[in-house]
């Protein structure tokens, strides 16, 4: 999935659960940033702790947000949807590529 992400851009990391993926993109220097986001507050607060732990406060922003209702347009380089059972992938018109793997991960470039 790293290899989907736009290099030193940000992420959008919806549905993150504990913020593993944009930490270890950042500390890889991968990305420059990430927004991460999930619909419910326990996972939102547990990405928080490990952000925390981790010292990335500055990079990483923490969101609660229904998919990517929270995220604004022209906001992030990338979107992650990892984990997700979904059927189809699609382009909401701000010029979005999906690609969809097997594992039923999705990454975006914007």
């Amino acid at each position: 999935m790293a290899s989907m992400v736009t290099t030193g851009g940000i992420l959008a990391d919806i549905g993150t659960d504990h913020a593993y993926v944009p930490i270890a993109l950042v500390q890889r220097q991968k990305i420059k940033g990430a927004i991460a986001m999930d619909i419910n507050e326990g996972p939102l607060a547990r990405a928080q702790e490990h952000i925390r732990a981790a010292r990335l406060e500055e990079y990483i922003q923490t969101r609660l947000s229904d998919g990517a209702e929270a995220l604004l347009p022209n906001e992030a380089d990338s979107i992650l949807i990892a984990g997700w059972r979904t059927d189809s992938a699609y382009s909401d018109g701000r010029g979005i590529r999906l690609q969809y793997s097997e594992r039923t991960d999705f990454a975006a470039t914007v």
